[in-house]
This record gives C-alpha cells, sequence and structure tokens, in this order.
C-alpha cells in the first residue's frame, strides 16, 4: 500500500507545473511508469532498460528481446 501511495503522491506532485502552467492535470512519463509497475509487474524490466538508457548505457540488442520476452539471436546470426 506503501508504493502505491508514493506513486499517486508522485503523480499528482508532477502533475503540478502542468496545472499551473495550462491548466492541465498531465504527470510525467515516470510518474506514469511508477503507476503502471503497480498495475503490471512486468514493466519493472521495461522500466530499468529505460532508465539505463537514459543514463547513456548501450543496451544490447539480446537485453532488449529479452525484456520484451522475444528469443535471443542465435549465434549463427538467425
Amino acid at each position: 500500500m506503501a508504493a502505491c501511495e508514493e506513486a499517486i503522491r508522485f503523480a499528482v506532485a508532477s502533475s503540478v507545473p502542468y496545472v499551473t502552467s495550462y491548466n492541465a492535470f498531465m504527470i510525467s512519463a515516470e510518474a506514469w511508469t511508477r503507476l503502471a509497475v503497480l498495475v503490471c509487474p512486468e514493466i519493472i524490466v521495461l522500466d530499468e532498460l529505460l532508465r539505463r538508457c537514459a543514463a547513456g548505457e548501450k543496451l544490447t540488442e539480446d537485453e532488449i528481446k529479452k525484456a520484451l520476452g522475444q528469443p535471443p539471436r542465435r549465434k549463427d546470426g538467425s
């Protein structure tokens, strides 16, 4: 329950700039991800890849395929 409350607080806090500037309730992508992880825990793997990519880390094709549930490329290239 604490994770849910934290995600909701974060979403509301991330919307403040949009409400004050545009009079619209919009939340950041990070806030959406935090909320989505509560509903669909598999998103955690994708979220981790996004964080690593945002930090400048290069991801391998196999890491991305694994996160998406696809088999990695075979050694013979097919």
